[in-house]
């Protein structure tokens, strides 16, 4: 009786972790749902073409979703040092996403003609990334 006691409470807890991780999963469905770079025009300090990445994003989810960072990085083969990680890497910290929210953000990036525009949107929650969007043009 005492093993049968035992067995089934360790099922109601595996049962409980996993039901959480799933509803966790199925709640938090914030995705990209677009990704344009439009305008073309020369930097201020001559090193590149300036434009503006517009990233629309959804909450699909049941729930508002906190702490969403959208990133959108050139990925040109092109040497990205600490001088310049602000230049080609552009960071958008989101705050709260309503569920249902659709939201529109817009950040300014910078590209080379000579190798095209070549940018990834990733969505990141807690380090995790919840979905990526790929941009390319040739130059």
């Amino acid at each position: 009786m005492k093993r049968l006691v035992a067995a089934l409470g360790i099922t109601l807890v595996i049962l409980g972790v996993v039901s959480s991780f799933l509803f966790h999963q199925n709640c938090n469905l914030v995705r990209i749902t677009g990704f344009e770079i439009t305008g073309a025009m020369m930097s201020p300090d001559g090193r590149g073409y300036y434009s503006s990445a517009e990233v629309t994003l959804q909450n699909f989810g049941i729930n508002d979703v906190e702490g969403l960072v959208l990133w959108v990085n050139y990925t040109a083969p092109i040497e990205i040092g600490p001088d310049n990680v602000d230049y080609y890497m552009k960071r958008v910290q989101l705050g709260f996403v309503h569920a249902g929210e659709t939201r529109n953000v817009t950040v300014g990036v910078v590209w080379w003609a000579s190798y095209g525009k070549q940018f990834v949107a990733s969505l990141m929650l807690d380090d995790i990334v919840l979905d990526e969007f790929v941009y390319s043009t040739s130059g």
